[in-house]
């Protein structure tokens, strides 16, 4: 018997034919038409419904199935773009990056050294004895510029920087030179890289092995970083020039760079920013909460429209009831709002007002409704992303540890990403 096959969307539903679905047929078609549609009814009713190409709401909806470089690398210049443009401008964004640091780097992670003794066969007293020594070696390079390339930052400054940097572009690259300075405690230095830099040589299209600026071995594991030597938006314009760092060093193996961000898929080469889920509704309640304001300060701007069946006003008249000392025929007004302003139609025009409702009462609840689903995009309780803790207090303290199991994350992140490779 052959079977019976039904198509939906991409999928192939068999319908085995049986003995009496022949003879069903043969006596009453319609019958045996509805019995086959019964069955294939039956045969797809547990498929996912979100995996239906057949349902109305879903029919236009087919996103392509890229891999984590395809649907990231083409993507990532404007989203790095936006991000930085939304935390220089927009406050909630600016707010949530700066939440975020705070919380997780704070002033600070530091050192405190703790060796297996048993291993290294050490008494408890020489184990002590080295820690100390250790950690006062560590304090007198990680609390010196020495340790930051440019001199500008101490290794407590630099973990902010780098876990903002992050935040922001979705990733950075922080090399690891040998500079000899004299009087420095170690020969150590740390520079940090912003992500523009890290780009293929003469921004060549990217290969299986380089992708936006990384170089990779045949199991994906990165070999180089090709670095241009200046960011490609500088106003000092100069020949362009990259530099090809190698990951690890060719004897020791060492860390010549770490390269920071989060991976959220197998085999992605760059990070994205923390804000890229949020980038639009962060830019469009930034339009409505300007536009908002813009119709409180209108509505704020009580305005006189005086009608005359004469020549208008007088010159005393308009010195008395306007700030300019002279009244605004409406031949000349400009169109802009003033405080006290008058103006002073001609004849035969004349106005109607109306209540244009601002303040919106309606205003804080749509934007509090808005600022709740983009913290849960960025895992930042609506009280800590706001800064607003009006409830109970057992309501604020459930809300404080849900943020500190984030800020945990991020700070197990900051310690294994950078602060460890680096004291290693």
């Amino acid at each position: 018997m052959a079977d019976r096959e039904l198509r939906l969307g991409r999928k192939v539903v068999a319908i085995p034919e049986t003995v009496l679905d022949r003879a069903i047929e043969w006596v009453a078609p319609q019958w045996a038409e509805r019995r086959l549609r019964s069955r294939m009814a039956m045969a797809v009713s547990g498929a996912y419904h979100g995996g239906k190409s057949s349902r109305r709401t879903l029919a236009e909806w087919k996103p392509q199935a890229g891999s984590a470089d395809a649907d990231t690398l083409d993507d990532l210049p404007y989203l790095r773009e936006r991000s930085r443009d939304l935390v220089r401008n927009a406050p909630i964004a600016g707010g949530a990056i700066a939440t975020v640091v705070s919380n997780v780097v704070g002033t600070g992670l530091t050192m405190q050294s703790t060796i297996d003794a048993d291993a290294l066969g050490l008494s408890d007293q020489e184990a002590a004895a080295w820690q100390r020594d250790t950690e006062r070696r560590w304090r007198l390079w990680s609390e010196s510029v020495d340790c930051d390339v440019t001199r500008r930052q101490t290794f407590y400054g630099l973990q902010s920087l780098a876990l903002r940097t992050t935040l922001e572009s979705g990733d950075g690259l922080v090399l690891t030179p040998i500079v000899r300075r004299p009087g420095q405690p170690a020969a150590l230095a740390l520079q940090l890289i912003e992500a523009d830099r890290v780009c293929n040589r003469d921004f060549a299209p990217d290969t299986a092995q380089l992708a936006g600026g990384v170089e990779m071995d045949g199991l994906g594991a990165p070999v180089a970083y090709h670095v241009l030597r200046q960011h490609p938006g500088d106003q000092r314009r100069a020949m362009l020039e990259w530099d090809r760092v190698p990951a690890h060093g060719g004897r020791t193996q060492r860390r010549n760079a770490l390269h920071l961000y989060t991976q959220l898929r197998p085999s992605q080469t760059r990070g994205v920013p923390y804000l890229a889920a949020v980038i639009e509704p962060l830019k469009q309640l930034e339009r409505y909460t300007d536009a908002e304001i813009m119709a409180a300060v209108v509505a704020g701007m009580f305005t006189v429209f005086v009608k005359s069946e004469g020549d208008g006003l007088s010159p005393l008249d308009s010195a008395v009831s306007s700030n300019t000392g002279s009244g605004a025929p409406a031949a000349n007004w400009d169109g802009k709002l003033g405080n006290g302003l008058v103006v002073d139609l001609a004849t035969g025009e004349s106005i109607e007002t109306a209540d244009p409702g601002r303040p919106n009462a309606n205003f804080d609840p749509f934007v509090s409704a808005i600022i709740k689903q983009i913290g849960v995009a960025l895992e930042l309780p609506f009280e800590v992303l706001m800064k607003h803790f009006a409830s109970s207090y057992s309501a604020s303290r459930a809300a404080m540890l849900d943020a500190w199991r984030f800020f945990r994350n991020r700070r197990d992140w900051v310690a294994g990403q950078l602060c460890r490779p680096v004291y290693e």
